[in-house]
């Protein structure tokens, strides 16, 4: 493995054990983080990821673990929600608690978005330590607020999801281009979650949908980030079939990304949740044998 491929996956992913397909329960996940931790994996490994109505079960259990907590707030009664999600936060934190990451799924319009980036802003003492994402789902206007929110509060950051267990849930390369065009050319802070699995892009035919490697999608984003790239060509990336690692760096088409330009990258992508840690490391083994 490269420098530059080691700086682009060290502690990339955040495990989510407890999500579809995987679906354990709290701790049954747990135990498999500890075990994960405990393991040559921990090298891919960051933060365990927990839904925001269990922070009161994690008290003195999960001490001096990278936590990133998953919110998914109702529409109705979002400035209380949020308020109270923090307020749990905080009290974490007196525990002993490390919530790196707030992660919140908020309705994809402009009225919702000023509505939590109100309460994010006002209780960012609360949340010292702990970057903000929002995930706003797939609509035509997603670049405009994400440039809207930057604007407005400079610490926020955006999450994207890139699958799931339906095909409704994958974005088109399309709309995961121009996501991380936006993010890159910003220089806004990051993640993505779900279907991540394999190293390479490839159709599933099953589901009907694109399946986005994550070296593809990761490479690509780098890449827009180390090389201005447009959003055409991070869609070109994002399906390229010539992918290897070299001693240059990692190669998607005719761009290669390097160590140094892997580091900066990390400065604002904050990894991607998998429900599992077994499988990505599997693909990127059956790659480099497939590639040796």
């Amino acid at each position: 493995m490269s420098p530059a491929l080691r700086a682009l996956l060290h502690e990339v992913i955040d495990y989510a054990g407890q999500f579809p397909p995987a679906a354990l329960s709290l701790a049954d996940a747990s135990a498999e983080f500890q075990a994960i931790m405990g393991s040559p994996d921990r090298f891919w490994t960051r933060r365990f990821i927990v839904k925001a109505p269990q922070l009161s079960e994690l008290s003195g259990t999960l001490q001096e673990t990278p936590l990133a907590i998953v919110a998914r707030p109702a529409a109705e009664g979002l400035r209380a929600q949020l308020t109270t999600i923090v307020d749990e936060i905080a009290a974490l934190v007196e525990e002993d608690g490390h919530p790196e990451s707030l992660e919140i799924a908020i309705p994809p319009n402009e009225a919702a978005l000023k509505e939590a980036l109100g309460v994010m802003k006002k209780r960012a003492d609360d949340l010292a330590g702990t970057q903000v994402y929002f995930e706003l789902g797939w609509g035509d206007d997603l670049p405009d607020l994400m440039s809207e929110a930057a604007s407005t509060w400079e610490d926020v950051g955006f999450k994207a999801r890139t699958g799931g267990v339906t095909a409704a849930e994958f974005p088109s390369p399309a709309r995961l281009a121009e996501f991380l065009h936006t993010a890159t050319s910003l220089d806004l802070p990051f993640k993505l979650t779900a279907g991540l699995h394999d190293p390479m892009t490839h159709e599933d035919e099953e589901l009907g949908v694109t399946r986005f490697g994550f070296l593809n999608a990761l490479g690509a984003a780098a890449l827009a980030r180390s090389e201005d790239l447009s959003t055409r060509e991070v869609h070109d990336l994002l399906l390229a079939e010539d992918v290897r690692d070299g001693a240059a760096g990692l190669s998607l088409g005719d761009y290669t990304l390097d160590e140094s330009a892997a580091h900066d990258f990390r400065s604002i992508f904050g990894g991607f949740g998998s429900c599992s840690v077994a499988e990505p490391r599997d693909g990127l083994a059956a790659f480099f044998k497939h590639n040796s």
